[in-house]
């Protein structure tokens, strides 16, 4: 069976599991052993991750909050006999890894091959109601871990005068202790990585860095480049362009007046003008002087052919000190510039539960709002009461290409609502 036969199928068997990787007592560093929580936990969250929610270009990935069962003391304080951390470091930063998919017909095989949605870190302190044992396990994105390093403290940055966007990354990723051991790898192994190679200079300084979390440093870099910083469903890092990352369709979504549909609703359709623009404007140096800034974009001209006019002056400002020159500056903003060609439509639909998909997945969507031609409506309608519909469509879409992103798997009801962008 495929995952499409199951995931169409009227009754669908499914799965969900919850596990946790504990830390070495003695070396301080992570077992390598994922141990299955999932008979403990009696309410389950919701995973969300996507870009451009909050900000153009900025990644969203959520984190999970589970409720699990402590009648019989497993997550107690580590120094506790019951406790599913005696013998071994604290509860603080314990991995936590989310699984769900689909059981074939027979029960004996799990789809998607890897049913992995998302690893977590639990990294807040863990309360325990007295009157029901119920436990908060509340586990935040595996970004938390870059933000908990300062930029400047990964001291290889330094070793050059100019590094690619692509060579920052990479240096982040390989970063170690001091000591041979590699700080990010304990939470993402090096394979785990995709980068993709960029050619922008840019100049590094404890100056230029100031406070910026390594994190953040990433972000800026994504940002300056059209790109994406993300964190993938099961636990890697993509460094990419923020395109759709395959040149086929990768799944088929398929809405009503179609057979065997999938998507429960479409929420809403539109034209995304608040991630268009038409102005860019960028400071990268710290005085607040005119020759501070470079700017690419339209200025609005009274006629059809001018998008300042026709969609309004719309101006990304940001603040990016890593160029080296103005020369590099004003590469940025004409990289950016070229990127915004039309303005995006963005459709938002709610499914049936699809965990195979990841962050700029291209899929297509067959969905037509509604239509009356070649039905009968013989028995159906009540002569002096009812209205005759009016034949037409909303929208209507025939394996309309789009590329996921964002999405939101609800583990409780086993739906998924996606945002994509039409191509």
């Amino acid at each position: 069976m495929s995952l499409v036969t199951e995931i169409e199928r009227p009754n669908s068997f499914v799965f969900r599991r919850a596990a946790i990787q504990r830390r070495s007592a003695t070396t301080g560093l992570y077992d390598g052993v994922w141990r299955d929580i999932s008979s403990l936990v009696r309410q389950w969250g919701a995973i969300e991750n996507g870009v451009d929610d909050v900000r153009f270009n900025r990644i969203t990935h959520s984190g999970i909050n589970l409720t699990v069962d402590n009648d019989s003391g497993s997550f107690n304080h580590h120094s506790n006999a019951s406790s599913l951390w005696f013998g071994f470091l604290n509860r603080y930063r314990t991995l936590v890894r989310i699984q769900a998919g689909y059981y074939d017909t027979n029960l004996t095989s799990e789809l998607p091959t890897d049913p992995t949605l998302g690893v977590f870190v639990l990294d807040s302190e863990i309360s325990i109601k007295s009157t029901t044992n119920d436990v908060y396990l509340r586990c935040a994105s595996l970004k938390s871990i870059f933000d908990e390093v300062r930029a400047r403290d990964i001291l290889r940055l330094f070793t050059s005068t100019v590094w690619t966007a692509s060579q920052i990354v990479e240096v982040v990723r390989d970063h170690s202790d001091g000591s041979g051991t590699n700080v990010f790898r304990e939470f993402i192994t090096s394979t785990s990585w995709t980068i993709t190679a960029t050619t922008n200079n840019y100049l590094l300084t404890t100056t230029v860095l100031e406070e910026k979390t390594t994190w953040a440093l990433m972000e800026t870099l994504a940002e300056a480049e059209g790109y994406v910083i993300m964190i993938t469903r099961a636990g890697g890092i993509e460094f990419r362009p923020r395109t759709a990352r395959q040149a086929s369709s990768q799944f088929s979504f398929v809405g009503q007046t179609f057979s065997r549909p999938n998507i429960i609703q479409i929420d809403e359709y539109k034209e995304a003008w608040d991630k268009y623009y038409t102005y860019y404007r960028l400071k990268y140096l710290e005085a607040d002087t005119s020759t501070s800034f470079v700017t690419a974009g339209t200025t609005t001209v009274l006629n059809a052919s001018n998008v300042s006019w026709a969609y309004g002056s719309r101006v990304y400002e940001f603040e990016n000190r890593l160029p080296q020159n103005t020369a590099s500056a004003q590469a940025i903003v004409d990289n950016l510039f070229s990127l915004s060609t039309s303005v995006p439509v963005d459709l938002t639909q709610k499914c049936l539960f699809i965990p195979q998909l990841d962050v700029l997945d291209r899929i297509d969507v067959s969905y037509r709002s509604y239509d009356l031609a070649n039905q009968s409506l013989w028995g159906v309608f009540v002569w002096g009461r009812d209205r005759w519909a009016q034949e037409g469509v909303n929208f209507e879409f025939s394996t309309q290409a789009f590329f996921v992103i964002s999405q939101k798997h609800d583990l409780n009801t086993f739906s998924t609502t996606f945002k994509l962008r039409q191509i």
